[in-house]
């Protein structure tokens, strides 16, 4: 890719180093296709499910998907409710219990 400099009118060189990488790494054999795996199930799990509130969620559509958009105090309230709801699990008393279960010839 060149650029022409219009006060000086001279040519300089711009992204060619980092076009022959692209196309060196392109070419690398050693680089292993990717496959893609999906992160989420797709099916219904079988669980108890809590509704903590719908006040941060809502349906968009963009480029005829449906997607559930989701305000960033959203998250910031799912993570507060999600640590008050385990917080009993890090206790030192908890993790005590635990402990002497897994040190318990017997269990």
């Amino acid at each position: 890719m060149t650029n022409k400099t219009k006060k000086t009118g001279t040519t300089s060189k711009i992204g060619t180093t980092g076009k022959k990488a692209l196309s060196a790494h392109a070419t690398n054999s050693s680089t292993p296709d990717f496959h893609y795996t999906p992160i989420l199930p797709k099916s219904r799990v079988d669980c108890d499910w809590q509704h903590l509130t719908s006040d941060y969620v809502a349906p968009t559509t963009l480029a005829g998907e449906t997607f559930l958009k989701v305000k960033g105090d959203g998250l910031t309230y799912l993570a507060e409710q999600a640590f008050t709801a385990i917080s009993h699990l890090l206790r030192p008393s908890h993790l005590a219990q635990l402990r002497a279960i897994l040190d318990d010839p017997e269990a």
